[in-house]
């Protein structure tokens, strides 16, 4: 009776994971006709470690990576009969992740001042190529810190920064600076073509730039020398349209539905090129695109290529600008924390 008078989503599923109960929340937000069965057979296939758990008639707690669920915690509880009590609620240890952020921030930024003063004592080469691993991976876990703290402040629905975009401007300039930082370590050129007319949103700039980066980031890592990576833009329906189209790995069939996902992150190739991310980036960039009203949309034939386009409303026109350099001369701004893995880095 407490699950049936709870205010968050119940079910319960019989042995073969078929709902055959649940309480008047979970109606609520629709989550009833096959949803449970649907989303626990996913996550369970997902999580062998947890399927093992539920063998062994232990409970099981896992993070959602679902779309409107993003944020939330599903727990299996086996019952008498091989029946299995799930329950949603929200993820508890959401609220203190900025905390967390900010302490990992700390510490990276120690890494940072004292990575130069131990260089100016390395005469080997083989030595500066550590200290070089060292501060590309401090900018790995910077991103991951960065990500999941904008992530979870979207995710709370907390107040972000509102003014109004020039499109036209922020993307050339990302392309700008992820060339010029990118070109030296990378054979793979990135082609900006800008729209025609002027195409004003609104939003956080600075969030916007991160979730671009992100799409871009992906495009870079995940391909080969010869690929062509080009940034596209266009307006249609009173919606300005980003679309970042490469050669490269593409996607395959069955990780397509779930590149949005929340900490889903894959290799595109058999070998091992390079490991794969934290899995929030392209959570990252959904979660921002839909809170400024727009959608994102994937096109990929594994082995041919991917397409990737933002669709975000038009704002009303109005004067904007700021200085082109801004992102390369900040040397913790987006542009190098998102493309740390295949950037140059500036003089330290």
């Amino acid at each position: 009776s407490s699950f049936a008078q709870a205010d968050y989503p119940c079910f319960i599923l019989d042995d073969a994971l078929a709902p055959i109960w649940c309480n008047e929340a979970a109606e609520n937000l629709n989550l009833t006709k096959g949803y449970a069965t649907h989303f626990v057979a996913m996550t369970l296939a997902r999580s062998p470690w947890a399927a093992g758990l539920l063998a062994n008639q232990l409970a099981v707690t896992l993070n959602l990576s679902d779309g409107a669920l993003m944020g939330r915690n599903i727990t299996l509880l086996p019952l008498p009969g091989q029946q299995y009590l799930v329950t949603v609620m929200a993820a508890s240890n959401l609220p203190f992740i900025p905390a967390f952020s900010q302490n990992l921030r700390n510490d990276i930024t120690d890494i940072f001042l004292l990575l130069p003063l131990l260089e100016k004592n390395i005469e080997d080469a083989r030595e500066l190529e550590y200290s070089e691993r060292i501060y590309r991976n401090c900018y790995r876990m910077l991103r991951s810190a960065v990500n999941t703290s904008t992530l979870n402040q979207l995710i709370q629905n907390q107040p972000v920064k509102a003014q109004l975009i020039d499109l036209n401007l922020l993307a050339e300039k990302l392309c700008n600076g992820v060339n010029t930082i990118c070109s030296p370590k990378s054979n793979i050129p990135l082609t900006f073509i800008k729209c025609e007319i002027p195409l004003f949103i609104e939003g956080d700039e600075k969030i916007l730039a991160t979730a671009i980066l992100n799409v871009l980031q992906n495009a870079y890592i995940y391909t080969r020398d010869g690929n062509e990576i080009v940034l596209r833009l266009s307006a249609t329906g009173g919606r300005a349209v980003l679309t970042v189209t490469d050669k490269g790995a593409g996607i395959k069939p069955e990780n397509l539905l779930h590149i949005f996902d929340l900490y889903f992150s894959v290799l595109p190739y058999d070998d091992d090129c390079d490991r794969p991310g934290l899995g929030v980036g392209l959570a990252l960039t959904k979660e921002t695109i839909c809170r400024m009203g727009g959608t994102v949309a994937v096109e990929s034939r594994f082995g041919y290529g991917t397409s990737l386009t933002l669709a975000i409303p038009l704002a009303l026109d109005s004067f904007f600008a700021s200085p082109p350099a801004e992102y390369i001369m900040d040397k913790y701004s987006p542009l190098f924390v998102q493309m740390c893995d295949i950037c140059c880095f500036p003089t330290r």
